[in-house]
């Protein structure tokens, strides 16, 4: 199983490091992206699919792909991938996030939470705990003291 994981992973790095061709590519492959991509050219923004449509005030587009503020809007057909390189290495999770922050879609929090939450190694590392644990409990959890601590 780990040389299927290192080679799916070599897979994602070299499908993602080539150029913007593919997420160029990408984008015209995802139906909702594309319909968003065009609306917001055309200013047309009643046309924006309901997924996009709250967002639409913060969106621009540049060379054939969708920005969100500063950020690149991850079509579909590579969220799985952007997640697999985020999470090369299992980092915690507030790591990862932090490492996607040149990256968005709908609900990448949560796409962020479930990658960690099906990592067998980051469950049995507790790197996964912190973000479940209920808000009622969290007033008693002391701050962390660095940056060097890991969650």
């Amino acid at each position: 199983m780990g040389w299927d994981l290192e080679a799916a992973l070599r897979h994602a790095e070299k499908k993602f490091s080539t150029d913007l061709s593919i997420l160029m590519a990408e984008t015209t492959n995802d139906p909702a992206l594309l319909k968003t991509l065009v609306s917001l050219e055309r200013q047309q923004y009643q046309l924006i699919p309901d997924e996009y449509k709250m967002y639409q005030k913060r969106f621009f587009t540049r060379f054939g792909i969708v920005f969100y503020e500063d950020k690149i809007v991850i079509p579909c057909g590579l969220r799985e991938t952007i997640l697999m390189l985020l999470h090369k290495g299992r980092p915690a999770i507030n790591k990862m996030a932090s490492a996607a922050q040149g990256f968005w879609w709908p609900r990448i929090t949560e796409a962020i939470q479930r990658k960690c939450d099906i990592c067998i190694p980051c469950t049995m590392d507790g790197k996964s705990i912190k973000p479940n644990i209920p808000e009622t409990e969290q007033n008693s959890l002391l701050p962390l003291n660095g940056p060097s601590e890991e969650i």
